[in-house]
């Protein structure tokens, strides 16, 4: 087996995920408010995903074809950068965003000293 193949897990107690949960989705209510993702994100989001963005590719690839234009894609697997995000880049970027004061301590917290592994 090669834990390289997996995705570790967090083992967290149920406030824990609870209190995450809650956070992550007033983060997210507040990055619709205020128009903070871009707008063809489709990873991570309410009612759109990866298979939505598939759609729009296909759609777009189709309707250039009958209006005779080229498509080029580049197509780059970004998988892991996704399990790689730096703690400390995400709490300034939170703050960059105005999720700060009292919640972005509670992240940086939360954040810091974790660990995960394969076994």
């Amino acid at each position: 087996m090669c834990c390289a193949n997996y995705q570790p897990i967090s083992l967290m107690c149920i406030a824990c995920k609870l209190m995450e949960h809650v956070i992550c989705s007033a983060i997210m209510n507040h990055a619709d408010q205020y128009n903070i993702l871009y707008p063809l994100q489709h990873g991570f989001r309410a009612r759109i995903s990866c298979e939505t963005q598939l759609i729009d590719m296909i759609n777009n690839t189709v309707s250039n074809m009958q209006q005779g234009l080229q498509t080029d894609l580049c197509v780059l697997d970004f998988s892991k950068a996704f399990d790689k995000v730096g703690h400390k880049w995400l709490v300034e970027k939170l703050k960059w965003y105005v999720v700060d004061g009292e919640v972005n301590s509670w992240i940086r917290e939360f954040l810091s000293g974790r660990s995960e592994c394969c076994s």
